[in-house]
């Protein structure tokens, strides 16, 4: 039952805040077209490389408000049981901009050191195979186990990094430099078996299955140009919002396991003792005393 909750929780709830939705949806569209703009200036001119800086240093805040600030709101919803308001969650992000900085930077570092896995996709799993025993090899093929290298490495990149180095950008987001250093509160998110289930769910909604639906194409032998143009117009729509509705998912399950972690984490109160009334206390006497 518990389980089914936390669910619920964060599959469903996170897809009815229409104005997360709307944050998502218009914020993230902004920093593409103005990295679409960034890509079209040259650098000829002076005054192009400070436009070129300036919208650098634009984007990289402007992606750090958006997305700590959904954090932000999805803790303050978790804790207050109802959906939170967003202007102070926003706020709340633009002070510990720089720990979300930080954080960013290593958790970019560390997703380019695990593509560099992908250099190894043909010759690693060869070698491998080849020194299995020959009965292991008859049963196991060469394409299977590069599929099951690439399934790996898939899993690294889209469930064990982000799922280990995610609780520490909501606790930044929420803490600023104390959310570095917060290892007890990082730990308990990390030993939450639901939170993994709900970023294994997340990852699938929105690395698979828009993978899949943007290799979805139609007969080039029957379709008309604009027949294609229309088609992948959609499936870039219905793409977006599942990598919005993914990252949602996932900004929920963070904060409701990071909710978890703080009441398990509060000792419990001990009850203070009743006073107890003249009228119903005994009265012993003392020894000695003459009744």
């Amino acid at each position: 039952m518990a389980l089914w909750n936390f669910l619920r929780t964060a599959l469903i709830a996170p897809l009815l805040n229409l104005r997360l939705w709307l944050l998502q949806f218009f914020g993230n569209a902004l920093l593409i077209a103005v990295f679409a703009w960034f890509l079209h200036i040259g650098d000829g001119y002076t005054s192009q490389i400070v436009l070129s800086a300036t919208l650098v240093l634009l984007m990289v805040a402007g992606l750090l408000v958006l997305h700590g600030g959904t954090m932000n709101c999805a803790l303050d919803s978790a804790r207050m049981g109802r959906a939170a308001d967003l202007k102070p969650a926003l706020k709340r992000v633009a002070v510990p901009l720089l720990p979300l900085l930080i954080w960013a930077v290593v958790f970019y570092l560390l997703e380019s050191w695990v593509d560099k896995l992908d250099d190894y996709q043909y010759s690693f799993p060869g070698w491998l195979r080849s020194e299995f025993p020959a009965w292991l090899r008859r049963m196991i093929s060469e394409p299977g186990m590069g599929r099951a290298y690439s399934v790996c490495v898939s899993f690294v990149r889209w469930t064990l990094v982000p799922g280990l180095l995610l609780p520490l950008g909501v606790l930044c987001a929420d803490l600023g430099f104390r959310g570095l250093v917060s290892f007890r509160a990082w730990a308990r998110i990390l030993r939450r078996l639901r939170y993994w289930i709900v970023l294994v769910i997340a990852g699938l909604l929105g690395v698979y299955c828009t993978g899949a639906l943007m290799k979805w194409t139609l007969d080039p032998q029957t379709a008309s140009l604009m027949q294609e143009e229309i088609w992948l117009g959609s499936r870039l729509l219905v793409g977006y919002l599942l990598a919005i509705a993914a990252w949602l998912i996932t900004c929920t399950a963070l904060a409701n396991a990071h909710r978890e972690g703080e009441t398990s984490g509060v000792p419990a109160e001990t009850p203070e003792p009743k006073p107890v009334l003249a009228a119903n206390a005994t009265a012993k006497p003392e020894p000695g005393a003459t009744v």
